[in-house]
């Protein structure tokens, strides 16, 4: 992790599966953008549609 500003840094990480790198970030319990892969992005949509229907019932 390195700093880019007073108020964000810029986390480098790999994981085995895009899935785990999902959880890994989600589990730090922080905000964050998605910088790259853009494929993560659409992980991550799935984890929350995924949540979702988790909490709200099918």
């Amino acid at each position: 992790m390195e700093a880019e500003s007073a108020e964000s840094c810029r986390l480098t990480a790999g994981a085995s599966s895009l899935d785990e790198l999902s959880v890994h970030v989600l589990m730090m319990g922080i905000d964050f953008e998605v910088i790259e892969p853009p494929e993560l992005t659409e992980v991550l949509r799935e984890a929350r549609d995924r949540l979702t229907r988790a909490l709200d019932g099918p």
